[in-house]
């Protein structure tokens, strides 16, 4: 069998995870690593068994004897590399997001367009056995037409990286950037990724600044982004999604949550819970999801490349869909007011 050679770009904690990942299939085999930090992707190679190590992701992406790229550095580097890498021939698997706003994510996608090259953003819901059924049983009009969404993810503290995380023109925002689109594309997801009408969204910057610096009291850590974003989204065809995402707040603990609104029946995660009538009689459903595998992005992206075929799930043209949103809730955040957006 001749193996996929991976090669990774960042090795952070997402980093070091996809390595993990890579490294659990029979068929890949990890070539080459790069970091900044050449000591810290030196120990790794060490240990991990790599032959190859760079500082210079270019240097890297020359390699001839390597297919598939994960992009895992901070975002402001997504697209520049994500380019280079489609332009070197290599598959891409790029962490979220995709980009630090639409009119990158577009440049990514027709790179993607003019080479051929398989693309798959590092979205990790649509792959575990929760989400991977909820989707079937949307899809086979279990729950009629959905008409209301709401979803969120909140956190109780505050974690990532001072040095980039909580610096704009590193990140290009705050949760919304960093957990608002694993949550929004979750949503679009389930609906099928319909056109978006209009956006009405508001940010905060309340609780973050003040336990960060308590945090790294010893370091100057820049914080000029939002540590709180919420949205209304409505679509062409009245379908509305509500959209809460923060990075610190004063609640019980970290919460991730979709709740669909049919018009045959509801749904919740997590847990995974399914609401209807039967029998002229209210009903909660609890699916038993023993028997799923837990996939994940990696190994969607690799048994993509395997079969040959494109992807369906995290896909650019959707990542860029996901982007004209997060755009619009920033731009209606500056503005106060609703924004519409013209039909893509």
């Amino acid at each position: 069998m001749t193996k996929i050679k991976a090669g990774i770009i960042g090795i952070g904690g997402m980093g070091r995870w996809h390595l993990e990942s890579y490294q659990s299939l029979p068929n890949v085999d990890v070539t080459a690593i790069c970091d900044i930090d050449k000591g810290a992707a030196e120990k790794l190679a060490n240990e991990r068994s790599i032959p190859n190590v760079f500082n210079d992701y270019n240097r890297m992406l020359s390699l001839k004897d390597l297919d598939v790229v994960s992009v895992c550095t901070p975002n402001y580097l997504h697209a520049t590399i994500s380019i280079a890498a489609l332009e070197a021939g290599k598959h891409v698997l790029c962490e979220k997001p995709v980009a630090m706003n639409a009119g990158e994510a577009t440049k990514v996608a027709e790179k993607v367009r003019e080479t051929g090259k398989t693309f798959v953003i590092g979205y990790w819901i649509p792959h575990t056995p929760e989400g991977a059924t909820l989707k079937k049983l949307v899809d086979t009009g279990k729950l009629g037409d959905l008409y209301f969404v709401k979803t969120g993810w909140i956190r109780r503290f505050l974690f990532g990286d001072p040095r980039w995380y909580s610096v704009k023109d590193k990140s290009g925002g705050g949760p919304l950037m960093d957990l608002g689109v694993h949550v929004l594309d979750l949503a679009l997801w389930m609906l099928n990724y319909p056109d978006t009408a209009s956006v009405l969204g508001t940010t905060f910057t309340k609780v973050a600044p003040e336990q960060i610096h308590e945090t790294y009291e010893n370091k100057q850590v820049i914080f000029d982004v939002e540590d709180m974003a919420y949205a209304m989204i409505q679509f062409r065809g009245g379908v509305t999604v509500a959209l809460e995402v923060n990075w610190v707040s004063f609640v019980e603990k970290e919460r991730i949550y979709l709740d669909l609104y049919g018009t045959r029946g509801g749904a919740e995660l997590y847990p995974l819970r399914i609401f209807a009538d039967e029998w002229k009689t209210p009903v909660a459903i609890v699916p038993d999801l023993s028997r799923i595998k837990k996939s994940s992005s990696v190994e969607y992206f690799i048994d993509c490349i395997s079969r040959n075929v494109p992807p369906t799930i995290a896909t650019i043209e959707n990542g860029v869909k996901v982007m004209r949103i997060i755009d619009a809730i920033y731009d209606s955040a500056r503005k106060g007011r609703e924004v519409r957006l013209q039909q893509s």
